[in-house]
């Protein structure tokens, strides 16, 4: 139990030093990818744009797979007069260690290599079958590196990713999908006002109708997921202050619930947009952005059933599946792989993203430990 605290504290305090911020994940790859030849184990570097991205190393043979995944990139540091400590520097204190990426997600893929690294050592289980280890880079720029995994044809019966729920079973989580509206105007200068059409102007009745849309959108509750939301997120508009703007621009942050589609989202957003414009006269476009769909599995799945098991056992016998807020990369492997797959890690998802950002040493520990449970329940299955 103590050798596998100051592991998982050791190689965190690693990770935490090795920044991946910056739309480069090579350094971490490299270190992972070293630390595990080290160890006999051949990697598979997955590349995008001419850099490593993702990383999968597996050990066993039997039939019967399972899929760790947890990211290996973070948010930016940030302003770093807000952190009380070097973000890039751990410091461990009252219990906790501090640092860029602690709870988000360094701490899950800590706590997941140590129970890999476990599982190698040990092979009376490895003819039961094959145990992957995918740490994923630009989960915080779209999921890029678990999208690339699936492209690529990696697949598992079952997967497991790390991500900071407090350690608590996640089976489902929200959707995110990103528009823009354009307003269209007439330049002129401000002087003059009614030589123009102030797209600015123009946009004030439509965010109005969009705060509307968002009260009726609130009301549609998934009982593990909380509820819908649409919010505008960001405003541009106007080239200088003696000219009246002929462009303005929001954007839209729409948060779909597990029984909402993109498809659906968008005709509720253009349709309430279009009604408005009408009554005004305005001219605009609507443009989308990107969309990440919402993910559920079943409370009765094999995966979900085998982790809370082990969660009863290890950490909580009171734990039972719940939802996810935020969005992550278990919709790429359900909606796109269609691997039944539950989220859980350490720390708790209000750090995620924060300066003075942390993750509790003794969850951290208890992450290393159910993670190797799941995988030996797993198999002995």
């Amino acid at each position: 139990m103590a050798d596998s605290i100051r592991r998982a504290v050791g190689i965190l305090n690693d990770l935490i030093r090795i920044r991946s911020c910056d739309s480069d994940e090579t350094a971490i790859v490299e270190y992972l990818e070293k630390r595990l030849a080290g160890q006999g184990v051949s990697c598979t570097v997955l590349e995008k744009d001419g850099k490593p991205l993702t990383l999968v190393a597996e050990v066993g043979s039997g039939e019967r797979s399972l899929m760790f995944n947890a990211h290996t990139d973070t948010v930016a540091l940030g302003d770093l007069s807000n952190w009380d400590t070097d973000p890039l520097d751990p410091v461990e204190r009252d219990g906790r260690i501090y640092g860029r990426g602690a709870c988000d997600d360094k701490g899950s893929l800590a706590a997941m290599l140590v129970a890999f690294e476990s599982l190698l050592r040990d092979g009376s289980w490895q003819n039961q079958g094959r145990l992957i280890l995918a740490a994923v880079g630009g989960e915080e720029r779209g999921g890029t590196g678990t999208q690339l995994l699936v492209e690529k044809g990696f697949t598992a019966d079952a997967a497991v990713i790390g991500e900071c729920t407090d350690l608590q079973p996640v089976i489902a989580h929200k959707g995110a999908l990103r528009l823009e509206v354009i307003t269209q105007g007439v330049l002129a200068h401000a002087s003059e006002p009614e030589q123009g059409v102030n797209a600015i102007d123009a946009m004030a009745p439509l965010i109005m109708r969009l705060k509307e849309l968002s009260r009726q959108i609130e009301k549609r509750v998934d009982p593990l997921c909380s509820h819908a939301t649409l919010s505008v997120t960001t405003i541009r508009g106007g080239v200088a202050l003696n000219v009246i703007p002929d462009e303005c621009v929001i954007s839209i942050d729409r948060r779909l619930i597990p029984c909402e589609t993109e498809q659906a989202a968008w005709q509720e957003i253009e349709e309430a947009l279009t009604d408005e414009a009408a009554r005004h006269g305005i001219k605009f476009r609507l443009r989308r952005v990107r969309c990440l769909p919402p993910a559920k599995v079943e409370a009765d799945e094999e995966i979900v059933r085998v982790c809370t098991a082990a969660l009863g056992d290890q950490v909580d016998s009171r734990a039972c599946p719940t939802g996810f807020k935020a969005s992550c990369d278990m919709t790429f492997l359900v909606n796109g792989a269609h691997i039944p797959t539950v989220v859980i890690g350490p720390g708790p998802l209000d750090m995620a993203h924060k300066a003075n950002e942390w993750v509790d040493v003794n969850q951290l520990e208890a992450a290393a430990c159910l993670y190797e449970d799941i995988a030996r329940r797993w198999f002995r299955a």
